[in-house]
C-alpha cells in the first residue's frame, strides 16, 4: 500500500522502482508530502480517490504502449493533474508522449525538485 505523509505541502504520487528511493527521500526533504507505489493500476486508483497534485513515473517501468502512454490514463481521471517522467537517460526521444508535463533524468533528483517547483507552481494545485 502506499505511504503517505501528510502536512501542509503539495501532494506527489511516485511510481516507480522499490530500489530507487532516493528521489522520494530528496522530495520529502525539499517539503513534499510524497505517497509510493509500483504499479500503474494502484497509482490511477490512488489518484482517484485521493487529493494528488503531481504524479512521478519511472519510464523503466511504465513505459508507451501502443501509442498510449500511463500518462494518458492519470489525465483521464484527473485532467489537471501534473505527470513528470523519470528516465536513465539525459533525453527523452522526440518529444514527451502524450499527457506528460515534464521530463528529468534520475540522475539529478536536485533537478527534479526544480521541475516538480516549477510544474507545481504553474498549476493550480492545492496545498493540504
Amino acid at each position: 500500500m502506499a505511504k503517505t505523509q501528510t502536512a501542509n505541502r503539495y501532494r506527489i504520487l511516485y511510481l516507480g522502482e522499490r530500489r530507487n528511493n532516493s528521489a522520494v527521500v530528496t522530495l520529502k526533504r525539499a517539503g513534499f508530502a510524497v505517497a509510493t507505489l509500483h504499479t500503474l493500476d494502484h497509482g490511477v486508483a490512488f489518484a482517484v480517490h485521493n487529493p494528488v497534485d503531481l504524479v512521478i513515473l519511472d519510464h523503466a517501468l511504465f513505459e508507451e504502449i501502443d501509442g498510449w502512454s500511463p500518462a494518458q490514463s492519470f489525465k483521464l481521471v484527473k485532467p489537471t493533474l501534473c505527470v513528470v517522467v523519470m528516465s536513465d537517460s539525459e533525453k527523452f526521444g522526440d518529444g514527451l508522449p502524450e499527457g506528460v508535463d515534464g521530463f528529468v533524468s534520475k540522475r539529478s533528483n536536485r533537478v527534479l525538485v526544480t521541475e516538480v517547483k516549477r510544474l507545481l507552481g504553474s498549476s493550480k494545485a492545492r496545498k493540504l
